[in-house]
């Protein structure tokens, strides 16, 4: 029995909908849709705060600061990365509180040669007082990585105030470090990088220790771990290239801890840290997924072979679920299937009818989306359960949000798929006859749907096509 998709559904609240039909369906929430016309970032209809950024918006990722004039309590943010620009845009926390451009930055200083910002990853890290402090790792086109301590950003959320107002300059004053490829770096055992190529990913992880895996006490940390005192966790960052290179940088200071130029063929296109923080997977368009030891920053703990084709998706499911198995990974490849890895083996191929292009983990589920619209739900063990068949075309990306979905796809279509269904299913059953999963399809870009961003209150949709656009949905 296929998963059905409604155009509109009554009971999918706190949605609002850009197209005219479904505006009227949805009832109205808190909603933000930024638009790129003739290369003004503004409100929809002409709202105040627009300034000129570029058109193509490469990538993006939701940041919480905190307002220090407002109770201590966080505000929500979205960093866009759109050419040589980091736009920053607050979004409202409550139905009173307005959305806008707060700030715009250019990464490139004047008078230097032009470089496009390929990919950004937010991260917090304490500084040697103990202070927590906002981080932005930034990959550029012309081969460069830079690290920024962006707490100025959650002040601007703060103090700016005034819709009219957009703070407009460069980010060189908050430059912490950058790490050029063409420069010569002291050589960790590793023979010289190939030569300097395009950075296409980016991910940061904490180098947790054995003795720090021991003080696994605190389990509501975002890692399971408890600081002890005036104990720093370090980090690491995690960059790959164009033209394959692994590089390990450390977040304090930008140094090359460990580097690697053999194991990958073709690009490195996308970098994840696994759900238990011990390990770090590269997927590569050569077809293969390179696993790293994050403890031991640069020790190659395997390479996972079986697609034929190029990968175009990874992720990872939470360890806890399945007992002793602690790496577990998806991927989806251009050879239309997706292969579930259990540490160092292939466990499952999940075959589908096109090019899997997105991939997550839901509970003890397995969803995956294909370039012929169909998005499949499978167990842990590769079993295929369902299949939803909403989208006309192919379904390019996906996020989870709570117990909800949301997948983006190339007509337009913005699908938010209801999960809690899914609850009732036992992990003995063999089918999911009689589990509705219901959707709800929204009209938010002229073109295709790229890039999906979650948070706790927003998922964040991207279309590169004319004009270009960034929706906003906000859940109450």
């Amino acid at each position: 029995m296929k998963g059905s998709c409604s155009k509109y559904d009554p009971e999918l609240t706190g949605i609002a909908a850009d197209d005219v039909e479904a505006t009227k369906a949805l009832p109205a929430a808190p909603a933000v849709n930024y638009k790129a016309h003739n290369g003004v970032l503004g409100k929809k209809g002409g709202g105040k705060g627009g300034r000129s950024v570029p058109k193509r918006v490469q990538d993006m990722h939701f940041a919480s600061f905190l307002q220090a004039g407002i109770g201590g309590r966080a505000v929500d943010a979205l960093i866009i990365a759109a050419g040589k620009k980091i736009v920053l845009t607050r979004l409202p926390n409550t139905e009173d509180e307005s959305s806008h451009v707060v700030g715009i930055f250019d990464t490139v200083a004047s008078g230097t040669p032009r470089r496009d910002v390929i990919c950004i990853q937010p991260f917090e890290k304490d500084d040697a007082e103990g202070e927590e402090i906002q981080h932005l790792l930034i990959g550029y086109s012309t081969g460069e990585v830079q690290c920024m301590n962006i707490n100025k950003f959650g002040k601007l959320c703060t103090d700016v105030q005034d819709e009219s107002e957009t703070v407009e300059s460069e980010m060189a004053s908050m430059m912490k470090w950058e790490f050029n490829m063409t420069t010569k770096q002291d050589d960790p055992g590793e023979t010289t990088l190939k030569t300097a190529s395009p950075v296409t990913c980016a991910c940061v992880a904490k180098i947790l220790t054995s003795s720090m895996r021991e003080t696994e006490e605190d389990l509501d940390n975002e890692n399971g771990v408890e600081k002890q005192a005036n104990e720093a966790i370090p980090i690491v960052c995690v960059v790959g290239y164009e033209n394959g290179n692994v590089v390990f940088l450390d977040a304090d200071s930008g140094d090359c801890l460990a580097m690697d130029n053999k194991t990958h063929t073709d690009a490195v296109g996308y970098s994840i840290v696994s759900s238990d923080g011990q390990t770090v997977a590269c997927a590569s368009s050569d077809s293969t997924v390179s696993v790293w030891n994050t403890a031991n920053v640069g020790e190659k703990l395997y390479v996972l072979q079986g697609h034929t084709e190029e990968i175009n998706c990874i992720a990872t499911c939470n360890a806890s679920t399945l007992g002793a198995v602690t790496n577990v990974f998806v991927t989806g490849a251009d050879d239309e299937t997706a292969r579930i890895w259990k540490n160092n083996t292939c466990s499952s191929v999940i075959q589908h009818e096109g090019r899997v292009l997105c991939a997550c983990v839901f509970s003890l589920f397995v969803i995956t989306g294909d370039s012929v619209g169909v998005i499949n739900i499978c167990s842990l063990d590769g079993e295929k359960l369902k299949s939803l068949e909403a989208h006309t075309g192919c379904v390019r990306a996906m996020n989870l949000f709570d117990t909800r979905l949301v997948t983006g796809g190339d007509r337009r279509e913005v699908i938010v798929w209801q999960l809690d269904s899914l609850k009732g299913y036992q992990a003995n059953d063999k089918s999911m006859d009689g589990i509705h999963v219901p959707g709800t399809k929204l009209y938010r870009h002229a073109g295709l749907v790229r890039l999906l961003s979650g948070s706790k209150s927003y998922i964040a949709t991207s279309s590169p096509e004319p004009p270009a656009s960034i929706s906003v949905i906000h859940f109450l």
